[in-house]
């Protein structure tokens, strides 16, 4: 997992964009057909709620009824070796700092790999979406 960033989306109710990447080539090249991702509390951050997802076209998501969330390329994404990656991913969350356990699936046999994605705020800038002329006149 490669966190990729990110944006603040609202202050009021709180939501951010986590954007990250998944990278087979950490699990010996095998492709990638799967991820779960499940909120955890690791590293004392409290359990996030994932209110959405975002994935490229050809991937799939979805969000459970305990909140965890699914995303499925279709067909399975090639080992990043072979030129593959699913590398646009997002969850839209209620705050930062938040900690994520994840489950990596690859074609069968291989079964579930496990890792996780830690977003922190000092890991990454922060940013919130404004006009330009908006951005300009708080700097002038």
């Amino acid at each position: 997992m490669r966190l990729r960033g990110y944006d603040t989306l609202s202050v009021q109710p709180p939501r951010f964009r986590v954007r990250f990447a998944v990278m087979p080539t950490h699990l010996f090249g095998m492709a990638f057909c799967g991820l779960q991702v499940i909120p955890g509390n690791g590293q004392g951050s409290p359990i996030r709620t994932i209110y959405s997802c975002e994935a490229p076209p050809g991937t799939t998501w979805t969000i459970d009824s305990v909140g965890v969330a699914f995303f499925t390329p279709n067909p399975c994404r090639p080992s990043q070796g072979t030129g593959g990656a699913e590398d646009s991913l997002a969850l839209i969350i209620d705050g930062v700092p938040a900690w994520f356990d994840t489950g990596y699936y690859s074609t069968p046999p291989a079964g579930l790999f496990g890792d996780w994605l830690y977003v922190t705020p000092d890991a990454v800038t922060p940013t919130q979406r404004k006009s330009w002329g908006k951005l300009k006149s708080h700097f002038r």
